[in-house]
């Protein structure tokens, strides 16, 4: 619910495998973890997934806009960053020249300006 629609507080998901073992586990596991769903998120989700066109286009429209927004940014930034830009979905992966260690680099732009990055190796 939180990604397509929009709605991050609606705390459900689902799970499908063909692995019976391991969905028997997970589903102990939650038993053992959770008391019980959360009927508010069970009802506003469903209410949501009634109208979930009015959501997906929403957000997509977002995202469209946020992505022609970072495109632009990127032109005028050509000679430091370079990503690359997600083809199905909202994350992209940004490249800043000359950095070598991108974990000193993330550490340090967090502790300037309180800007949080993930990096990966």
């Amino acid at each position: 619910m939180s990604k397509t629609y929009g709605l991050p507080g609606l705390r459900l998901g689902w799970l499908a495998s063909h692995d019976h073992d391991a969905l028997t586990k997970i589903i102990n596991f939650k038993h053992y973890t959770t008391i019980c769903s959360s009927a508010p998120s069970e009802l506003l989700s469903a209410l949501a997934l009634r109208h979930r066109h009015v959501f997906a286009d929403r957000n997509r429209a977002i995202v469209l806009a946020n992505l022609a927004l970072m495109d632009a940014f990127l032109v005028r930034h050509a000679n430091r960053l370079s990503w690359v830009r997600p083809t199905a979905g909202t994350i992209g992966f940004m490249q800043v020249a000359g950095v070598k260690d991108t974990s000193a680099f993330c550490e340090q732009l967090i502790a300037d300006t309180g800007v949080l990055l993930s990096h990966h190796s």
